[in-house]
Formats: structure tokens, sequence, C-alpha cells
């Protein structure tokens, strides 16, 4: 049998309720010949009697009665269906997974998200920790499927997300006063004579580039170091403790530097900026929540930009 579809199924339902063409057509904003025509077409295709037709009224057969409390429950599970869409795509709650480096969240958790949590309190987050593996500005990140929201230094691979650059941090090299007190240095060449603490996020075994700036050019250093971490907790901890240079955000480590246990190395006009992504699905694909999570993170980034420089 040919499929029926939704539109016919409405038709009949209408058609049962006014028990007449006429007045069906009307509501239905057609002409009696064409719906006159359309149920033709549609009890031919189920190859039984829907309806039995006089010259003034119209009414269900045994079929159609049966037929019709099926119909009723099918369309009433559509309009709650579409309602469900509606109300899952408008409402700002449920939860969000967003993904972010550690030193990142780090960074969200302190500064963003308690405002967020005072505008929107039904919306709830799974925090995801993602680690980046180079600081080649030519990678591109891969997004995974189960993320809504992904905080990234590098774009993404997918073309088709949106990749919004949203803060550049600025990146220094820091050391605890005693050190400094015992391994001073005058220039970021200097630096492959000294133990650096290397992240994967950062730098690595593999991508042990550091850069500096010497005024209005990008200076590389290749750098060495005995501790290689995937994250930036541990590296600041070996940093406070005296056991090398820490080649960072400077936002990343704000609290030490406010209680002088990390200092910088060198000028902050030697740093360098480095570029932040906040990447998502496009907006017409996702739920309101999405949407005002994305607005917010925006908005509390631009309110705290001090915190980057």
């Amino acid at each position: 049998m040919t499929k029926i579809k939704l539109n016919d199924l409405m038709a009949i339902r209408c058609i049962a309720e006014e028990k007449k063409i006429n007045a069906a057509a009307k509501r239905l904003g057609n002409s009696p010949a064409n719906l006159s025509r359309l149920l033709t077409n549609i009890e031919s295709k189920m190859g039984l009697k829907i309806f039995h037709r006089t010259t003034r009224y119209i009414y269900l057969t045994e079929f159609g009665e049966s037929l019709l409390l099926h119909i009723k429950h099918f369309l009433q599970s559509h309009d709650e269906i579409l309602n469900f869409i509606d109300s899952y795509k408008n409402q700002a709650s449920g939860r969000i997974t967003l993904a972010a480096p550690s030193g990142a969240i780090l960074f969200l958790t302190r500064y963003i998200i308690p405002s967020i949590a005072l505008e929107y309190p039904e919306i709830s987050i799974s925090f995801v920790t993602y680690q980046p593996q180079s600081n080649d500005h030519a990678t591109k990140t891969e997004m995974l499927p189960n993320w809504d929201v992904l905080f990234s230094l590098n774009p993404p691979i997918d073309e088709s997300l949106v990749a919004r650059q949203v803060v550049n941090f600025s990146i220094g090299l820091f050391a605890s006063p005693e050190y400094m007190k015992h391994h001073p240095f005058e220039h970021p060449r200097e630096l492959s004579a000294h133990p650096c603490i290397l992240l994967h996020a950062l730098g690595g075994a593999q991508f042990n580039t550091w850069q500096y700036r010497n005024g209005d050019e990008i200076q590389n250093v290749v750098v060495t170091g005995k501790y290689i971490c995937d994250n930036a907790l541990p590296a600041i901890e070996l940093a406070k403790n005296g056991l090398g240079i820490l080649y960072a955000p400077q936002y990343m480590i704000k609290d030490e530097l406010d209680n002088g246990v990390l200092i910088p190395c060198m000028s902050s006009q030697s740093n360098v900026e480095m570029p932040n992504y906040l990447i998502y699905r496009k907006r017409e694909r996702q739920p309101r929540k999405i949407h005002v999570f994305i607005d917010a993170v925006i908005k509390y980034l631009d309110a705290h930009a001090t915190l980057f420089r």
C-alpha cells in the first residue's frame, strides 16, 4: 500500500468532525472539489471506504470509525513531538558539555561560570578536560560529537563548525623568586641553558619551542627540561618549588603572581599573544540553552579582559 501522508490523515479527521465536505474544505483552506478528490484518492490507495456519502451528509464507515481512533492518537502524538521539539529548542535549561584544556577550565570555573550560574540557574554543565598536544597554530582541533562547546587554542578540523576567536591570552615566562635569585638571566635566548617545565598544551617533548616578542618580531627558542606535564596544575607546582621556568598564560597564575610565589622572568613586553577560540555548531541547529551559554561566556570573557594581559 502507498504510504499515507500526514495531510491525508488531517483531512480525514477534519471531514469526520465537520461531517460535511464543504465545511471541512473551508476549515482546511481548500476547495470542496479538491477535498473530495483527495478523499477518493485516499480511499483508493487504502482499498477501503472510510466514509459513506449522501447528497447532504458524509459519515464514517465501520472501518472509518476504527481508523479515526488511530488517526487521532497518531496526530496527538505528532503534536506532542512538535511541542517537545519547540520547548527543548527554546528553553534555557538542561545540560551542556564543555570541553577545554585544564587551565582554561580552571579559569572558566573561577571567573566565568559563577556568573552564568546566577543568570541561568537551570543550566547544568559537564566539564571535559581536553589536552591539545601541540603548540603549532597550523594544527586544527577535533570536536567530538558529544561536546556542545569547545574552548581551544586552534580552529576546528570540521569547517562547518563555528570558530569564534574570543580572547588573546598573554603568554610569558615565570619562575619562583628563589630560582631567579640563584639563576638569573637577561635574555630569552639564554633559556636553552635553563631547566624548563614543559607543557603539552604550549610545548612538550616534541614541541619544545617557546616564543617571545623581540620588538615587532616573534622569536623562537628551543628549550629542554626534566619535567613534562599534560596540564598546567602540576607545572605550576613545580615552578613554585623552584624546579624550573614555566611558560604559561598569565591569567593561569594570577594568584601565584599576586602572592609573590611566582614572578615574571622578563618584561611583559616580551610576552606573546595566543588566540583562543570558542567552537560550536551552527546556531540554527542548536537548542536555546547553547545559544544563551555561548553569549554569556563571551559577555563575561569581555568583562574580565584585563586578566588576559
